[in-house]
Parts: structure tokens; C-alpha cells; sequence
């Protein structure tokens, strides 16, 4: 087993009063992908938005590369090479693809270029002169992850990539993600889309009400019908 590049430890976030996560804890092995499972509510989204500390935890502690992150805003989380991608995508609507891309440029030794993004999403290559409104949704998705990744980031937050989408466009994400494993980029993903994060993830982790229910072996949560039917509902 790698060694874990992000851990999470019995974190606690509130969002005003409300307990939302009690005492989650994971690790995201170097290299591997993490799939973060649960029913809407269960508290996946807390979860990532406390790793950037955007929901900072009250109590816990979250690590990156053996770094405490506690006491770090998030712009600097992102410069210690943690990329999120957001849900809501968070794009800027009045920049052009090539604008997007050009502010979160972060060089690095045989990493993510211009060139390269633009070869692997021909998508973007095409509207790379569109702004950010003027691109559909699968395209915007596409975007804030090509974003990510010219920051040349160490490990990729993923909040439901697939959300949203047509079918056509969820295998092109997919594969997308697929190409990123086979790259080693290590990766947290949040996913509703369930055959969609069982044909990445190497472990799975199961919220349930802003707890841990279930993790292990991706190939062992197969055989965890109760576990599925209870905090996923299938």
C-alpha cells in the first residue's frame, strides 16, 4: 500500500450549529483514487470544503504530504498543490477558455501545459476563444477540471464531475478520470454516479449522516449489499 499523500483524522465541521461531519476519518494512498460515497446530505461536500478549509474543522486534523494543514488559508492549500474542483465548477463566465486556463498556470517539470490540455481536450481547444457563459455544461466541467490541472497539482479534489450531464458527456469525464488514474494523479472524488466511481477508485469510503458507515477495498465494497442499500439507497 502507498503511503498515504492526504489524511484526514477525526475531523469535526459545523456549519453554523449544525454537526455536519463527526469524526470523519480517511487516507488517500499516493497514486491511488479515493471514492467518497453517500446519499445527498451525507456530508461529501463538507468533507472536501473542509480538507481546502473553506469549512474549516473545529476539532481533528487534516495532513498533506505529512504538512498540518490547520491554520493555512485555503489560496495557500491550493499553492501546496491541492487543486479542488468545485461542483458549482466556478468558472469565470467572462473569460475565455484560454483565459481560464492561462491565470491558473503553474509550471512544473514534465507536467500539465497549455498544449498538452488543449491536445487532450480537443472540446476546449475548439471554443478556446468562447468565454466561460458561452460553453455547456459538459464543456464548463471539462474546463474547471483542465483548470486543475494546469496548476500541476500533487492531489485532485473531484465534488460530482459527472452532475448534471448527459450520458455521452459523463463517459468523456469518466474517461477523462480513467487517463488521470493511469497518469498516478492521486485523487478524492465525489460521486453520486456510482458505476462511474467504481471504475476508478482503488478504495471507497461510505458517509452516512456526517459519519464513516463503510470503507475498504473498492473490489470488497461489490459484496456490500446492506451497506449499499442502507447509505446509498440501491
Amino acid at each position: 500500500m502507498s503511503e498515504a499523500l492526504l489524511r484526514v483524522e477525526n475531523i469535526d465541521t459545523y456549519l453554523g450549529d449544525s454537526h455536519v461531519i463527526q469524526g470523519v476519518s480517511l487516507a488517500v494512498p499516493a497514486g491511488k483514487v479515493v471514492a467518497l460515497l453517500g446519499r445527498n446530505g451525507a456530508g461529501k461536500t463538507t468533507t472536501l470544503r473542509s480538507i481546502m478549509r473553506m469549512s474549516p474543522p473545529r476539532s481533528g486534523k487534516v495532513t498533506f504530504d505529512g504538512r498540518d494543514l490547520d491554520g493555512l488559508a485555503t489560496h495557500e492549500i491550493a499553492r501546496a498543490r491541492v487543486a479542488f474542483v468545485q461542483e458549482t465548477r466556478a468558472i469565470f463566465p467572462s473569460l475565455t477558455v484560454e483565459e481560464n486556463l492561462a491565470i491558473a498556470v503553474r509550471p512544473a517539470p514534465n507536467g500539465w501545459t497549455m498544449a498538452q490540455i488543449y491536445e487532450d481536450f480537443p472540446n476546449l481547444a475548439a471554443r478556446r476563444g468562447n468565454g466561460g457563459m458561452q460553453l455547456s455544461g459538459g464543456e464548463q466541467q471539462m474546463l474547471a477540471i483542465a483548470r486543475a490541472l494546469v496548476s500541476n497539482p500533487r492531489l485532485l479534489l473531484l465534488d460530482e464531475p459527472s452532475e448534471g450531464l448527459a450520458p455521452l458527456i459523463v463517459r468523456q469525464i469518466s474517461e477523462v478520470i480513467i487517463r488521470l488514474k493511469q497518469a498516478g494523479m492521486t485523487m478524492l472524488l465525489v460521486e453520486q454516479n456510482l458505476a462511474m466511481a467504481l471504475e476508478v477508485a482503488d478504495e471507497v469510503v461510505v458517509l452516512g449522516k456526517g459519519r464513516v458507515r463503510w470503507s475498504g477495498p473498492a473490489a470488497d465494497f461489490r459484496a456490500q449489499d446492506e451497506i449499499r442499500h442502507t447509505w446509498l439507497g440501491v
